[in-house]
């Protein structure tokens, strides 16, 4: 029972029923056709750009290094300051002999790097509660959330709105004051995420909404190069902070949850993990915060002609950076710059899943796609 995407398939299938899917942060519209035979799926294609970023790329490309540092990504993707991150270390890597990241940088930036990644998973239990019926679940994700983005306003904040992570290092400090109210949010965090880690794990329509359903075999997770929370809870334990550390990911204990339901349920599980084991991350760059220099000042270095790719781990999964520079210095543009998003990469993963799955489950399916993907017209 294959799944394919081309219009070829679609001429030799009759479709029975279309849904129309938007992103609430692109307002992009994608349409799902599916052939039913009885109440269970049996082909399914997807039209539509999956690609949130193609504007992004167009812009950074467009823009010199230096301006591209404020094209914001705010309005494409839940964790703007992953894809920060990304252009901002692809950059570095051209210049890796003169351009030095301090360590306290490093930690700086990873603290930015976890709390977003809760947030975007708190965000994702908030859509699987709103999109369930369940108002209590949706509600302490949501508030829980709000913890998290009051203290990336807090950290971030600037009166010139310059980029947080800049070339060489971060824009801002965390003094000792702030240092320690985190710490005191991460408590609550912790306390709260296990208490939503029961009501998710221990609630029977819930479990019975996401377990067995949207089947992913570990074998076609691996086949599909899918990434992130929908490979890991097929069994996949790649993450790149481990497999390919950057930032402080060198400098921290954690673990990679994992899951061998193949399931929805163990998405979901995998998320709220992530979220635990973001805590206990976050804890240890808090109460081991290095001394030195917030960063390097960028001088008009000569940037090589070369090209230069990076691997991140978004809340998403696996996302790929990559440059390709004219030798000058950073008010050049690049002569390439482009992202692969991890929705790109999984989208494969979303119509596997769908695969003799009933009809019925199609919308619970939907809701978990992530990347903004969560509104039906």
């Amino acid at each position: 029972m294959d799944l394919d995407s081309s219009k070829d398939i679609e001429q030799e299938i009759h479709f029975d029923r279309k849904i129309s899917i938007k992103n609430i942060l692109t307002e992009d519209i994608a349409q799902l056709h599916l052939k039913i035979a009885g109440n269970k799926i049996s082909a399914a294609r997807i039209e539509g750009s999956f690609d949130n970023y193609l504007e992004y790329n167009k812009l950074l490309k467009s823009n010199s290094w230096e301006k591209g540092l404020n094209v914001s990504p705010d309005n494409i993707t839940l964790y703007p300051y992953h894809l920060q991150l990304a252009y901002v270390q692809t950059f570095e890597k051209l210049l890796r002999d003169t351009l030095i990241v301090s360590n306290r940088a490093k930690y700086l930036r990873t603290i930015i790097l976890e709390l977003e990644r809760i947030s975007y998973h708190l965000s994702f239990i908030g859509v699987l509660g709103k999109g369930v019926s369940y108002p209590i679940l949706f509600s302490k994700a949501n508030s829980l959330r709000k913890i998290i983005l009051d203290s990336l306003s807090e950290i971030t904040k600037s009166s010139d709105k310059k980029s947080y992570i800049n070339f060489g290092g971060v824009s801002k400090d965390i003094d000792v004051k702030l240092n320690n109210k985190l710490l005191s949010d991460l408590e609550i965090i912790k306390k709260k995420s296990l208490k939503l880690r029961k009501m998710i794990s221990r609630n029977s329509l819930l479990k019975g909404l996401l377990q067995d359903v949207g089947f992913l075999s570990r074998d076609s997770a691996k086949k599909l190069s899918l990434v992130g929370p929908i490979a890991r809870a097929s069994g996949v334990t790649a993450d790149v902070r481990r497999t390919d550390p950057y930032a402080a990911y060198e400098a921290v204990q954690f673990n990679v949850p994992v899951y061998d339901s193949c399931d929805l349920y163990g998405e979901v599980m995998v998320r709220v993990d992530e979220i635990i084991e973001s805590v206990f991350i976050l804890k240890q760059l808090l109460s081991n915060l290095p001394k030195g220099s917030l960063n390097q000042e960028l001088t008009q270095n000569q940037i090589p002609a070369n090209n230069s790719v990076m691997r991140i781990e978004t809340p998403s999964g696996e996302l790929f950076s990559f440059a390709i520079s004219k030798e000058g210095s950073s008010t050049e543009k690049p002569v390439n710059y482009s992202l692969v998003s991890p929705i790109k990469l999984n989208i494969q993963g979303v119509l596997s899943r769908l695969s003799g799955e009933s009809y019925d489950n199609v919308l619970t399916i939907l809701i978990l796609i992530g990347e903004g993907w969560n509104s039906f017209i």
